[in-house]
């Protein structure tokens, strides 16, 4: 059955000059049918980061535009 969306959780792993890099946490509801990461490292920008009040952890929903 398809999904509507995914919902998917990430850690912070380390920095770059500008970004930092998420890790994404698997887990059954986010991974697919082998237990391979749906997205995997997910880069963001310092100053979006600031904005949010700098989280060592994110959640990210992904939804198919039609």
């Amino acid at each position: 059955m398809p999904r509507d969306e995914f919902g998917l959780r990430f850690q912070s792993e380390r920095e770059t000059p500008n970004t930092v890099c998420f890790r994404e946490i698997r887990d059954g509801e986010s991974s697919d049918a082998l237990g391979r990461p749906i997205v995997g490292r997910l880069y963001v920008s310092k100053k979006a980061l600031a904005e949010l009040g700098a989280p060592r952890r994110l959640v990210v929903f992904i939804r198919a535009e039609e």
